[in-house]
Parts: structure tokens; sequence; C-alpha cells
């Protein structure tokens, strides 16, 4: 998404599991594995900025200033447990897009969960790539 807001020339972007905001993300799973509140956690996207040039990023910011003129399908698990599916509704709201909300599927499962519907879906000719 950020190379096609960046305006890179892309047929589609196809983008499964994706994230609004990087420091809700790092919050997130270094609490889950850590097993330490997240306000404990809270100053690691800082931190971050500090150490890793240039740090997470607010994709939801990012996109607001730099829109993407080129098809997008938005794929997500409803049983994702590592992003959740407010990710995909603050993408969707700001990109716009196709959304498919993938029942039962957890983290970038929804290609196993649903193989030949994913590839339907992917290879509608404006969103077509092809698979190695």
């Amino acid at each position: 998404m950020l190379a096609a807001s960046g305006g890179a020339t892309l047929k589609a972007v196809v983008a499964d599991s994706a994230f609004a905001d990087a420091s809700v993300v790092i919050t997130t799973q270094a609490s889950r594995t850590t097993h330490l509140p997240t306000v404990f956690l809270s100053l690691v996207p800082t931190l971050m900025t500090v150490f890793a040039y240039p740090g997470p990023e607010n994709l939801i910011d990012t996109l607001s200033r730099r829109p993407i003129k080129t098809p997008v399908l938005l794929i997500h698990g409803e049983a994702d447990k590592a992003i959740p599916l407010e990710n995909l509704e603050a993408l969707h709201h700001v990109i716009g897009g196709d959304v498919w909300r993938v029942p039962e599927a957890d983290h970038i499962e929804s290609y196993h969960v649903a193989t030949t519907e994913y590839l339907s879906r992917a290879r509608v000719p404006r969103y077509s790539f092809e698979i190695h």
C-alpha cells in the first residue's frame, strides 16, 4: 500500500491481514509475547523511532495524505488474533477498494481457509497476479 501511495506503478494492491497503525501492532504483539501489560510497552514504538529510523508508521495518516490510485482488495480473516478487524475497517474507510472478510481465518490464513475463493477474487483482471 505504501508503494502504491508513493507513486509506484502498480496494476493493483492485494493486502491480506494488513494493519492500520504499526505502533499499535508492535505494542500488542510485544504484550502477547512478553505477557506484560501494554501500558508498560507503550514506549516501544517511540524507542523504535530513535533506534530504527523512521520507526513505525501510522498507515492511515500516510494514506490520507497520499491516496492510492490503483484498485485495492483488502482481505482479512475474521478470526485474526494478531491484527484486529478494526484495522481492516480503518484502512477501508481511508482507501476504499473492495473488502473480503474470511470467516474462521486467523492471521494470514485466508488463503489456506478459502484457497479457491482467494484465487478467484485475486485473479479478477483488476487484481490479477501470478502465483509462483
